[in-house]
Order: C-alpha cells, then structure tokens, then sequence
C-alpha cells in the first residue's frame, strides 16, 4: 500500500518546487538489478552466486536452476543482498500472481515481505526465471524451460 502512495505523495509534496517530480524521479537511483539473487527453497533461501542474477537484455534478467517435478512446488523470489527494500520482489497480487505456470507472466511486488512466487514444473529438468523490469512499478515475472 505504501508503494502506491509514495508517488501521489511525492507529486502532493513537489506540486509547490520549482524542480519538476519527473526530473526528482529521474534523479532516484535505480536498485543494482546485477547485484540481486534467485532464491528459494532449492537454494535454502540463502544467496549463491550461482543464482545471481544476469542481464538478458535491456531491463531484463534472468538465472537458472535445475528443478525437480515431484508435485510439489517450488517457492522462490528474487532479492538482494541485504533483502532490502526495492530489490525484495515477490508476487504483487495473490490471487491473480503467486502461481506461475510456465511462461506465464505475472506481475511483481519488490517491497514484498513474505509473498513468495510458487512454480510446480510438470517435468524436470532446468528452468529460466525471468523478471523483467521495465515497468518499476510492477515488474514482470516468467518461468521457462530451456
């Protein structure tokens, strides 16, 4: 709730500044997308840099793992070092994003706390995870088979 207020807030507070809110946005630094980690319960929820995170392209990054059809799923997120704010993105909405079914996109919160996306592969083998951040606000997430 906090995420959606801070940009009416932000315009409320600068309405009155002579420095337009599109160029205070611009000035915000963007989160070091390079320095955030594919984590879950295959990587015992601990940060390995073999899941770091890999620009594909543009504001797209991705990480592999090898998965394991046995039913049940898989819970993961992607974060940063620190679990911070801004970089901790799990699903936004969970009725409609928590479970992913392969190549589905579904959308992203990255000041989430324990909302956890949960993917169940039919077969096993290695899998993409890919969150695609060019809308900010809600980042897009997908899971594929390689």
């Amino acid at each position: 709730m906090f995420k959606r207020l801070l940009p009416a807030t932000l315009a409320l507070m600068l309405s009155g500044c002579s420095t337009p809110i599109k160029n205070y946005l611009e000035m915000t630094p963007r989160p070091d997308y390079a320095n955030m980690y594919l984590v879950g319960n295959f990587t015992w929820w601990e940060v390995d840099n073999k899941y770091q995170l890999v620009n594909e392209f543009g504001y797209r990054y991705v990480a592999d793992a090898q998965l394991i059809a046995d039913g049940q799923p898989y819970e993961f997120k992607f974060i940063d070092k620190g679990w911070s704010a801004g970089t901790n993105c799990g699903y936004a909405f969970e009725n409609k994003d928590k479970t992913l079914y392969e190549g589905q996109w579904v959308n992203a919160n990255c000041f989430s706390g324990f909302e956890n996306f949960q993917f169940t592969p039919e077969k096993s083998g290695k899998f993409r995870f890919v969150i695609d951040f060019q809308d900010s606000e809600y980042p897009r997430v997908t899971v594929n088979r390689l």
